[in-house]
């Protein structure tokens, strides 16, 4: 066998670098490649039967998934979700699409395992993008056969009707299934050669992603470096790029479910938490629902194969306009909830649905380069410095204590109110006697307030961390505030009382007297 050096990522996970006249790729590999590329996936329900064009495909995948034990949800309208790993972490989304339009059903019986190649012949079997879906398949059996050492948190979703305008991953309960879950999303469905693809110096495809459809920018301020760094670490590991080279990141003229996860993140995710805060997030988020409304009412009215319009056409022109407009918005917003930030991509490798054979080397090498990014994203938090993921700090503050206020008032204890009651993108405590005091976030003066609502803010946070109203020393901030100054701490961590009491908190008994309440 002809090796070139072995490649390590991260956390110790090995590679063997093969040439493509080196001996036959994995067997099992093959034959997944083989096994699901073999299903029909028409695009257009079958009238005889009704039954979706893309059900035996998601049957399959089903099936496969019980074998090995992990939970899916599936639905024949918008396709297949699941996942597996730590739930702790911040998870990385794999996606590619069930159907396909390069196709001839009669031609899927035909193809066969020559060496390297997966033998198409002069068929259409549906390339795009059912090797998409063998390859994120493959990753999962790389997992849980321990090919990664770190902890993972891995969701797979497969969608049906992308070909006809994306349907499935418009449809899909996104923020049920991913909302806060996942920080990036990688998806398999572009062609090293396809439209605006960069090549090498000497003219040959190069792999690349596509990080802007529709003008929109896929990856997000905060999380793109991130996804950036763990795509080239991935790249280098498998000898496609040089110790000084990156990613190539392209803006594609086409489409893909990337650009409806990045829409819908913001959309669904996001602006519910910001628009009360922010005007011109609002508005986007407004018009950015109404023209999505006007798609659906389309969508419920045409063939599964059938697209709504053209994407340069109304209504769905109009709606990748207020995607843009909608991301442009939340991009002004700082966010500081790491569970907000999200960023996409779409990873291309080398195939033609016209060619007569695909190489599974690509699709190998393409499974690895996925694993590899997992690896890198993963093994950051294991890292000394990296991360704290064993506990998440906003989680474990459900209830502040506020104490020694000589505005006896803001004594008490203050309760987290739900995810999606916040103020400047963090959490709001709310006083369990007197709902009027808060404490939140000042978007005026951008520091954490103790606030009346309606009235002035006694006290403010000097310092500390701008995450978390802790860390800090408390001050008079407007004119109802007065010494002595107060103490926050989370309940289970207040301190001794003072020598004097301080301020006494309301509901009987001194402020101190919430320590072990719980």
């Amino acid at each position: 066998m002809q090796l070139s050096q072995v490649l390590y990522f991260a956390s110790g996970f090995a590679y063997n670098g093969l040439s493509m006249e080196a001996a036959l790729i994995d067997r099992e590999f093959a034959q997944l490649v083989h096994d699901v590329v073999k299903i029909p996936n028409p695009q257009n329900t079958d009238e005889a039967t009704g039954r979706a064009g893309e059900a035996d495909l998601m049957d399959w995948i089903v099936a496969w998934l019980k074998q090995r034990n992990i939970q899916c949800e599936y639905d024949y309208l918008w396709g297949v979700h699941a996942s597996i790993g730590s739930a702790e972490l911040p998870g990385v989304l794999l996606s590619a699409h069930l159907d396909s339009d390069h196709l001839r059903v009669g031609d899927c019986s035909n193809i066969v395992i020559r060496g390297n190649d997966l033998w198409i012949g002069k068929g259409e079997v549906g390339l795009d993008d059912k090797t998409g879906v063998a390859i994120c398949l493959s990753v999962l059996e790389r997992l849980l056969a321990g090919q990664v050492l770190v902890p993972y948190h891995v969701h797979v979703m497969f969608t049906v009707g992308e070909e006809s305008g994306q349907k499935g991953a418009i449809r899909c309960p996104l923020a049920r299934l991913i909302g806060r879950k996942v920080r990036h999303a990688l998806v398999i469905d572009r062609q090293t050669r396809g439209s605006s693809a960069p090549t090498k110096p000497n003219g040959r495809p190069l792999r690349h992603a596509v990080s802007s459809y529709k003008d929109v920018p896929l990856m997000d301020p905060d999380s793109k470096d991130e996804m950036v760094n763990c795509l080239t670490v991935a790249m280098r590991a498998v000898g496609e790029l040089g110790d000084m080279e990156t990613i190539a990141l392209i803006e594609s003229p086409n489409n893909a479910d990337a650009l409806e996860w990045r829409g819908r993140w913001d959309a669904d995710v996001v602006a519910p938490i910001l628009e009360g805060q922010y005007k011109f997030v609002s508005d986007a988020w407004v018009e950015y629902l109404k023209t999505t409304e006007k798609v659906k009412i389309k969508m419920a009215n045409v063939e599964a194969g059938e697209r709504v319009s053209g994407m340069y056409h109304e209504p769905r022109r109009s709606r990748y306009q207020a995607m843009k407009k909608m991301r442009d918005a939340i991009a002004k917003v700082k966010i500081t909830d790491k569970e907000l930030w999200f960023s996409t991509c779409n990873l291309s490798y080398d195939y033609d649905d016209y060619d007569s054979a695909v190489s599974l080397v690509e699709l190998d090498t393409t499974a690895l380069i996925v694993l590899g990014f997992i690896d890198t994203f993963f093994a950051a938090f294991s890292e000394p410095g990296g991360e704290d993921l064993s506990k998440k700090p906003e989680a474990q503050l459900d209830v502040l204590v506020v104490s020694c206020a000589g505005h006896a008032d803001a004594n008490g204890k203050y309760v987290r109110g739900p995810t999606h009651v916040q103020k400047g993108g963090r959490p709001v405590w709310t006083h369990e006697m007197d709902d009027k005091y808060k404490i939140q976030w000042s978007d005026l003066s951008s520091v954490w307030m103790i606030d009346c609502v309606g009235g002035p803010a006694p006290y403010r946070m000097e310092g500390g961390d701008g995450a978390l109203p802790l860390g800090g020393t408390w001050v008079t901030y407007q004119r109802s505030g007065v010494p002595p100054n107060p103490v926050v701490a989370p309940m289970q961590e207040q301190p001794p009382a003072s020598a004097d009491g301080g301020g006494a908190a309301r509901s009987g008994g001194a402020s101190l007297g919430y320590v072990g309440a719980g």
